[in-house]
């Protein structure tokens, strides 16, 4: 599920997360749940897609971008090496399944991390500016559950503009919060002009079920497979009522784990029923990578616009 992905990167083939295009906050010390509902054949899958782009080796440096191979939503050609989330190829041995993936292993920028509260605050927080999709394709990509959209706005975070291009599943979730694990987490893949990425996560925790999931749960593909998703679909429905947010400078959560990606994770998570997180763990189940040191990232924390 990793696909050729330079600095710029279509709407339909987009695993990948960016940073911000322009220097980014610096930040130096801080640190950092699945779900689906089984409608007619449909079942879930988290996305291990991946984020991926260059903005700075560390928050206070713009560093180039480098070339990134990753997940695609919609283009179901494998790697060079195979990686998933258990046994040989799983994350423990990810830096040594090929020279590209080299970095899972010697990075000191990676992700996810675990998410505390700290007292530094975020100097850069995304202006959130999504709108329904004119168009959308649920794809299986062997890996997660990737949603591409068209036309559905975007963000703006430190000056420069990124395009809502995908977002995708991980069950359960890969941030932790104060190390606890939720269910399932949605990553929302931004898209710069110049192939900067920029990822939004929100948590999902056992609850009411979740309209919005129901209406993708009930259009999945077969695996490996795309379909069309009927209807308006908003991703304004996955944003929580709350803006707290926390903001560090991560990486790719899947192979190659190429560092620089601008990550905003929220803090108040949504709901989804257990018949939803179940209908996901049916397909895909423990499709996440556990959390990475934070090193000498800041973790800092604000609220998005």
């Amino acid at each position: 599920m990793r696909f050729a992905l330079t600095a710029a990167v279509s709407l339909i083939a987009l695993a990948a997360c960016s940073p911000e295009s322009e220097a980014p906050e610096a930040e130096t010390g801080g640190a950092e749940t699945t779900a689906s509902e089984t409608m007619g054949s449909a079942q879930e899958s988290g996305d291990a897609m991946d984020q991926s782009a260059m903005e700075g080796a560390s928050m206070d440096d713009e560093a180039g971008e480098p070339e990134l191979t990753e997940t695609d939503g919609n283009d179901f050609e494998e790697g060079e090496a195979a990686w998933g989330y258990d046994g040989d190829g799983g994350p423990a041995n990810w830096g040594s399944l090929d020279a590209e993936y080299a970095v899972c292993a010697t990075g000191t920028e990676q992700s996810p991390i675990d998410l505390v509260s700290t007292n530094m605050d975020a100097r850069n927080t995304p202006d959130i500016n999504w709108t329904p999709a004119s168009s959308a394709i649920v794809a299986d990509s062997g890996h997660t559950i990737v949603v591409s959209v068209e036309d559905a706005g975007g963000l703006t975070l430190g000056g420069t503009d990124y395009t809502l291009a995908q977002f995708h599943f991980h069950a359960g979730s890969e941030h932790t919060i104060d190390g606890a694990q939720y269910p399932l987490e949605v990553h929302f893949v931004h898209v710069s002009d110049d192939g900067g990425l920029a990822v939004v996560g929100v948590m999902f925790e056992n609850g009411d079920a979740n309209a919005p999931l129901a209406g993708i749960w009930a259009n999945l593909p077969e695996s490996e497979a795309e379909t069309g998703l009927e209807g308006m679909l908003d991703p304004n429905a996955f944003l929580p009522g709350e803006d707290d947010v926390w903001r560090y400078e991560g990486s790719l959560t899947t192979p190659p784990c190429s560092e620089g990606v601008a990550w905003t994770v929220f803090q108040t998570p949504l709901t989804a029923s257990s018949e939803q997180l179940a209908a996901f763990t049916a397909r895909y189940d423990n499709n996440y990578r556990p959390v990475q040191p934070l090193n000498a990232r800041s973790l800092r924390e604000g609220d998005a616009e």
